[in-house]
């Protein structure tokens, strides 16, 4: 579902937000400095099918329902804001409206596309302050991350942060430090957003490709 032009007005002229990126579909991963170019990172598949209960609550609790930001014409950094657009922080400062037609401005099920550290940083500031999650201190892992990390973030009723590495240990324990409510591991995933839990830091190792999950309540 693309944003439909009429949103796209109407959205724009009630509120500010900070950055725009292109989304980033096609380009390869980083290179860090060891040379090492990872794996294609895992493709988006949404695990709830039209009239499953998951997706029918997601369609229901908000004007978006399940928001996948490849599928829209606006950047990752834009509909990150427009899936937290009910929540009023300082994350977005000026007039809005908290509703569209009626319904909640949000998505309880969003995930951006793939993204580098500087745009995934600007996602992260749209969020702000949400409960446990605190940009300052999630933008502090970011940037502690390996150079060749990906990055999506989402909103699973409340943000979530999907990393891609192949230095899984280093990555879970520096986001240790921004208290995530849930951190899992996922080696060798093909696809996100997960629904199982995945392996705990405690037995893993630095010797993998692997999809890690952090989640704030």
């Amino acid at each position: 579902m693309r944003a439909r032009e009429s949103d796209s007005l109407q959205v724009t002229t009630t509120m500010e937000y900070h950055y725009d990126y292109p989304n980033h579909l096609d380009e390869p991963t980083p290179i860090d400095s060891s040379g090492r170019e990872l794996p294609d990172p895992p493709a988006y598949d949404f695990p709830y099918e039209p009239g499953d209960a998951g997706y029918e609550a997601a369609r229901t609790s908000g004007y978006y329902g399940p928001m996948y930001a490849g599928k829209y014409a606006w950047s990752n950094v834009r509909c990150t804001a427009e899936a937290f657009g009910e929540y009023d922080r300082e994350a977005r400062a000026g007039h809005r409206r908290k509703t569209i037609n009626g319904k909640p401005r949000r998505s309880l099920k969003f995930h951006t596309t793939w993204m580098d550290r500087p745009e995934a940083v600007a996602c992260v500031r749209e969020i702000g302050s949400y409960n446990r999650f605190t940009d300052d201190r999630v933008v502090d892992v970011l940037e502690s991350c390996p150079e060749n990390t990906r990055y999506v973030v989402g909103r699973e009723s409340s943000p979530v942060l999907y990393l891609w590495t192949d230095k899984p240990v280093d990555v879970m324990n520096t986001l240790t430090i921004a208290l995530p409510d849930e951190l899992d591991a996922h080696p060798g995933a093909d696809r996100y957003p997960t629904l199982f839990v995945g392996e705990p830091l405690q037995g893993l190792k630095n010797d993998g490709d692997t999809l890690i999950r952090a989640w704030w309540d």
